[in-house]
């Protein structure tokens, strides 16, 4: 996590976040080079020195490590921002000119330095697709002349179907005489079923005479089931004589579950005594976590700032 937040304050420099200190409390000098309204940064150290002759774009600035060589600052130098070693002049807080290792000694965390230099002239470069893949020129295709316009002619032959069939003009149809009215004479014959199935005079049937009305004569015969199945008589049964009440005694024996399934009386468990709570006492011994994993401190590394000078 904390080669990401230097690797990601490096790539992002002026949007330099606030919990970059948390890494490194020597980058809180730095808080001068920020816009502030507070009264306790006055008391600070600034960034740039109060008569500073050159000025950089801030922009462009790049957290680096505090260098131990003067050589270093400038590889950081030449290889951020392009400039040539030649006529490359490193300012110390934008004024101070540093010229050897024994100017590094006033170089604190959170300062500034101003990289002043030009960049390297030589032949514009080219990569291996440009140098093997040249552009060629072609010259454009020409076009083929225009065709000349086809003009239409008239058919003037004949064809097969026309000598074969020629067209004959009609002739006019010849119509029919018309036909006299057949006269409206009645028709006086007779048909075939006429003649098969002539009509008969039939007499209408007498009317047949109403009888009296029969009198109603009560039925003496017997039928077949009063025959067969004639009524015996039954005698009436006589009624049964009340027991004498039994007398109530009480059940004097026993059932097979209660020989075999016999209560038993059961003693209740006597309950455990109350433990006596012990006394809150801090521990004061160590654990196997605090004696394998023992706290080492580790130095953080500090930063300067470096940023290419504005041209003027």
């Amino acid at each position: 996590l904390k080669s990401f937040l230097l690797e990601a304050s490096q790539r992002w420099p002026p949007s330099f976040p606030q919990w970059r200190w948390l890494l490194d409390p020597s980058l809180q000098l730095a808080a001068s080079a920020m816009p502030c309204s507070s009264a306790a940064s006055a008391s600070r150290r600034t960034s740039y020195s109060e008569g500073a002759q050159v000025r950089g774009d801030r922009a462009r600035r790049v957290a680096v490590p505090l260098p131990g060589r003067l050589q270093d600052l400038e590889g950081h130098a030449t290889r951020h921002f392009g400039l040539d070693r030649s006529d490359l002049q490193l300012h110390h807080r934008g004024r101070g000119k540093l010229e050897g290792d024994d100017h590094l000694v006033n170089v604190k965390a959170g300062d500034v330095i101003v990289a002043k230099g030009s960049k390297p002239r030589g032949p514009p470069l080219s990569t291996t697709f440009q140098s093997d893949y040249k552009p060629v020129k072609f010259e454009p295709p020409q076009r083929a002349p225009p065709r000349k316009q086809h003009q239409p002619t008239p058919f003037q032959g004949r064809s097969e179907y026309q000598e074969r069939f020629p067209t004959h003009a009609p002739s006019p149809m010849q119509r029919a005489p018309k036909r006299s009215p057949a006269p409206q004479v009645p028709f006086q014959g007779t048909s075939e079923y006429q003649t098969n199935f002539p009509g008969h005079a039939v007499s209408a049937p007498e009317p047949v005479a109403r009888k009296g009305p029969r009198p109603v004569v009560p039925f003496e015969g017997a039928s077949t089931y009063q025959q067969s199945y004639r009524a015996h008589g039954v005698d009436t049964p006589k009624p049964v004589q009340p027991r004498s009440a039994a007398p109530k005694v009480p059940f004097v024996g026993s059932s097979t579950y209660n020989s075999d399934f016999m209560g038993h009386k059961v003693e209740r468990p006597a309950t455990a005594p109350a433990r006596r709570q012990a006394p809150a006492v801090p521990f004061q011994g160590s654990s196997e976590y605090q004696q394998n994993f023992v706290e080492q401190k580790v130095d953080v590394p500090k930063y300067v700032y470096i940023e290419p000078a504005i041209a003027h």
